[in-house]
Parts: C-alpha cells; sequence; structure tokens
C-alpha cells in the first residue's frame, strides 16, 4: 500500500521562485510512488502542472489573503489532516506546520535557508514576524528537518541548537530545461531579438531582493565600461516592487544605463536560451542557501562570476571564478575583462560547470526524497 503524502503547496499558487519549482518537481518524480494530496488555498488560481496529474488529489482550503495563514494551518490544515490522516505531511516552504501534533501523522519540514534572520530588509514585517515565530514551530514539531546544502544544516545546528540526527540534507535538482543551447544559435538569436537584445552580453538572473546584491551587479557593470568593456547587461526578473525600489534607482543612476536591459521575467525555456548565448554569468548574492541561479547558468554553458560565500561554496566547487565578499567593483570588472577576452579560461570553466551541474540530477533528488519519506514513515510514534 502507498505511502499517503500531504504536502503543503499554497506557495505553488503566488510564486514563481526555487521553491516552487522544487515542490513542483517533488511531486512529479514521486506521484507514482506515493499517494499525494496538494493542499492549495484559492480555487481560483489554476496550477496546470498539478491539474494535468491524475493521481495527485488538489484540496482547496482557503483563505485567499496570506494574512490569514495562521488560521489556515491551525484551524483549516488540521481539520483536513484528521479526514486525511496522511501517514506524513510536508511544509517544503519553511512555514506550515501547525501547533497541534495530530496523533499518527508525522510532520517533516524543509528549511531551505536563514536569509530572512540575515537579511530582514528583504521581507515585508508582517512577513518577517511570520517566519520568526513558524520557524520555531518547526522546531518544536517537526518529526524530521530537511534543508539542502550541509551549510543550511550546520547553520540550523548552530544557530538554534537543532541536533544534527534531526536534520536531513537533499539538494534540489536542477531542471532539465535549463541544458546547454549554445549550437542552437538561430533559436538563441530569436529570442534575443524578441527581447530587444542587439548584441553580446552579460547575464543576471535570480530576483532582486536586497541580499541578492544586485545593485553591486550593476556598479561592478559600471567599473567594466569605464575599463572599455563593450558588453551589454541583461537584467532577468520579475519587475515587482523590490525591482523598482531597489534596482531601478540604481540603473537610473548609472551612466551607462541605456546598455543595462531589464527584460522582466523570462519563461525558463527562453531563460536557458539567453544563458546560453552569454558571455558570462554575474552573481554576487551575499547569502544562499542552495543557489539555483548559478547552477543553471553552469548547465546552460555559460561561464559564471560568483560570490564565494554561503552554500554557493559548497555546491559550486570549485567551478566558477570566485569573488570574494570585500573585493572592489573594480576588481570584479578586470574578472569580466578577462572571462570575456580569454577563451581558454572561458572554455575551462564552462566544462567544469556542465559537470557540476549534472550532479543536481532529477534521480539524485528524487533517491533521497523518497528514502526521507520512507524513513520518516517507519520511525515509531
Amino acid at each position: 500500500m502507498k505511502l499517503k503524502i500531504a504536502i503543503d503547496c499554497r506557495h505553488v499558487q503566488y510564486y514563481s521562485e526555487g521553491i516552487t519549482r522544487s515542490t513542483i518537481n517533488l511531486i512529479s518524480l514521486l506521484r507514482n510512488e506515493f499517494e499525494f494530496h496538494a493542499l492549495l488555498s484559492d480555487k481560483r488560481i489554476s496550477v496546470p502542472e498539478l491539474e494535468r496529474y491524475s493521481n495527485v488529489t488538489r484540496h482547496y482550503l482557503g483563505p485567499a489573503s496570506s494574512k490569514l495563514d495562521w488560521l489556515w494551518e491551525n484551524y483549516s490544515l488540521v481539520k483536513l489532516l484528521n479526514i486525511l490522516k496522511p501517514d506524513i505531511y510536508h511544509a517544503p516552504c519553511t512555514m506550515g506546520l501547525p501547533l497541534k501534533k495530530i496523533p499518527g501523522i508525522k510532520y517533516v519540514v524543509t528549511i531551505h535557508d536563514l536569509i530572512l534572520k540575515y537579511f530582514p530588509s528583504s521581507y515585508p514585517l508582517l512577513g518577517r514576524l511570520k517566519w520568526h515565530i513558524g520557524i520555531r514551530v518547526d522546531f518544536w514539531r517537526a518529526d524530521k528537518i530537511i534543508t539542502v546544502s550541509r551549510y543550511t544544516k550546520d547553520m540550523l545546528c548552530k544557530q538554534y541548537n537543532v541536533l544534527p540526527e534531526n536534520i536531513y540534507v537533499v539538494p534540489h535538482s536542477i531542471a532539465p530545461v535549463f541544458s546547454d543551447r549554445r549550437k542552437e544559435k538561430d533559436a538563441i538569436e530569436r529570442i534575443k531579438m524578441r527581447f530587444g537584445i542587439t548584441s553580446d552580453y552579460i547575464m543576471y538572473h535570480g530576483g532582486f531582493r536586497p541580499y541578492k546584491n544586485v545593485s553591486k551587479v550593476i556598479e561592478s557593470y559600471n567599473a567594466y565600461r569605464r575599463s572599455g568593456g563593450l558588453l551589454k547587461l541583461c537584467l532577468a526578473g520579475k519587475r515587482n516592487s523590490m525591482f523598482a525600489h531597489f534596482i531601478q534607482p540604481v540603473i537610473d543612476r548609472s551612466p551607462f544605463k541605456h546598455e543595462i536591459h531589464s527584460i522582466g521575467y523570462v519563461p525558463d525555456e527562453e531563460l536557458s536560451y539567453l544563458l546560453s548565448g552569454a558571455k558570462c554569468f554575474l552573481y554576487l548574492s551575499k547569502m544562499e542557501g542552495f543557489g539555483y541561479a548559478p547552477l543553471e547558468a553552469m548547465a546552460c554553458g555559460v561561464p559564471v562570476i560568483c560570490s564565494r560565500n554561503t552554500s554557493l561554496i559548497e555546491n559550486l566547487s570549485d567551478n566558477t571564478y570566485w569573488v570574494e565578499d570585500n573585493e572592489s567593483t573594480e576588481e570584479i570588472a578586470n574578472k569580466i575583462i578577462k572571462i570575456s577576452n580569454d577563451s581558454g579560461l572561458s572554455d575551462h570553466l564552462i566544462n567544469k560547470g556542465l559537470r557540476i551541474a549534472a550532479e543536481f540530477s532529477d534521480r539524485r533528488f528524487r533517491l533521497g526524497m523518497k528514502n526521507v519519506y520512507i524513513h520518516v514513515a517507519n520511525m515509531p510514534p
């Protein structure tokens, strides 16, 4: 008889970030091995990725407003769990565990990072409050915690005294859509033209919250242009309130603002072509729990210039052109010049990057999560 897994999918309805991709991918990879019940909020918001699976049952619990999350977790969710009686309830987005522990149901939570603890300005006040309460509920109620890197596991043990044996490390996988498209030159050119990119460029994607340090990406680009560089800068990602508040003013102040292309949200399929067509990928994030964006760039065959910190050291290994956190924008500009002019260095980094990205496979992620679910289900009460 298949294990029954109830999984919180509220975030899947509202966000297109890495956690959403991971949750959809998890269900897709394991839906034939486990009985999945996807728990959602608003019936009006379609999730085609889930609706195409006839063997995944969807439950819409409301409320539509995220301000009532606490009510959802401690009333509607508890009520449904008592009816469903799943073997495991999994909250894959850090928060979502109810205060009430239902006998016979194991609770599992995935904690991706501690960014909100160290960079609170990246999130609104209500979100910060929910996170600080929610993570303590996790430690109190979770039977097991999943993290996506050894770095995050070590931070949980150090900052919150979580026992190491209570934490599993299961790294994400890189979606197969992110693959090396460099030979498909005509397709790359078509997509470049669609986004108004008419010449060679440096690429960034990965969000615009303050800890992503995109302002330093732009300032490093300014230094690169002052040094005589001719590449454009392409910023991919939804132009949301974070972009308007933190990034647009930096672009407006740039003497090279007309060479900076902010192209908005790009679907993964097209993004993979834009990545493959770039001369390099510049990523200067101050903290990552996993590091999707640079690994996706590596999978697309582009050399990566990346901050040397947190989980990036662990997951990217020595397959990138490292930037220390204290390096000046002029030093970073010199690295852009070197990587764009030295084909031997560029090819070396591309080949190493392709190898490391291939290690983050769906197969490894599927086996890791399958083993976690089976082990948790077999734990004594």
